[in-house]
């Protein structure tokens, strides 16, 4: 075989190859778009099955919801039945229409604009009362002034009257015009007056109390003078003289030697303390005197305030 024949002869297995290349491109390609299309039919059939499912759970929650809502519906008007029910027992009225009950609360407010209004129009003595009023959890109503009767009496005669009923008329009209205490000042007063009776109480408690502390003080101070008079200091004890002659000393040779320290004193220790209690004793004396003196001054005044009120 010669070059030539060669030649063409691995042209045309190079053909050949060529051709079934693209052969096998083509149908992979073909493949490709095949399997891409049944994806996305896949996806589209996904989106459609999810957006039922969707749809089927919000019809699902809106039944439940109507469910509820129905359920909380009947028994609230159940409630209102019974409530009716009870109320019709009781002998109550029933309540009124959710319209009305707004149509009275704008008159209250309407009905409240006027009467801060007409407050600006109020004495001193109503606003004080209006006052008295809200206090105590009172309406307060403001009295409507009567036009006086200007028509004359006939007879002269007849409402003529003596000085006596005339003096009975004044005061009929001016005990009928005083104002009535209320129930928190009539408390008030009753507070003050029982308040005033315990200081009194007290005052009176500690002034014969002093009065008692001042006896036993001069029944001590006495008995303390006659026992100084009677037994005076005695130093000298059999007991002490034992104790001493056991270390072989004798204590009145000891205690009759004289001391240069003690030549110029006056008094010795126990005299000295003994002048110290007395003087705290009179001291406590002397304020307790003082004591019951400021008592009894404010007792008495207390007792002045009582008598002019």
């Amino acid at each position: 075989m010669n070059f030539e024949a060669l030649k063409r002869e691995a042209q045309q297995r190079a053909q050949a190859q060529r051709q079934e290349l693209a052969r096998e491109l083509a149908e992979r390609q073909a493949k490709k778009a095949e399997l891409q299309r049944e994806a996305e039919r896949r996806q589209e059939e996904k989106k459609k099955w999810l957006a039922r499912e969707r749809q089927k759970a919000q019809e699902v929650r809106h039944e439940n919801l109507e469910t509820k809502l129905l359920e909380e519906r009947r028994k609230l008007k159940m409630e209102r039945a019974e409530k009716a029910a009870m109320e019709k027992v009781r002998g109550k009225k029933p309540s009124k229409a959710p319209a009305l009950q707004k149509a009275k609360e704008h008159t209250a407010e309407k009905r409240a604009q006027l009467t801060k209004a007409q407050d600006l129009t109020l004495t001193r003595e109503e606003k004080r009362q209006k006052r008295l009023a809200r206090d105590m959890g009172l309406v307060f109503r403001k009295a409507t002034v009567k036009p006086e009767n200007s028509s004359k009496p006939e007879n002269r005669s007849a409402s003529a009257s003596t000085p006596a009923e005339k003096s009975n008329a004044g005061t009929a009209s001016t005990s009928g015009t005083a104002r009535r205490k209320t129930a928190r000042e009539l408390f008030l007063e009753q507070e003050a007056q029982k308040k005033k009776e315990r200081r009194m109480r007290e005052i009176s408690s500690s002034a014969s109390a002093s009065e008692d502390e001042d006896e036993d003080e001069d029944d001590f101070l006495d008995d303390d003078d006659d026992h100084n008079d009677k037994a005076p200091y005695d130093t000298h004890n059999p007991l002490r003289d034992e104790i001493w002659s056991l270390f072989g000393k004798k204590r009145a040779q000891y205690m009759a030697r004289d001391i240069e320290s003690d030549d110029d004193m006056e008094a010795d220790a126990m005299h000295v303390q003994e002048e110290e209690r007395r003087a705290a004793l009179y001291a406590q004396r002397e304020d307790m005197r003082e004591e019951r003196a400021l008592l009894e001054a404010k007792r008495r005044k207390l007792q002045a305030g009582g008598a002019r009120t």
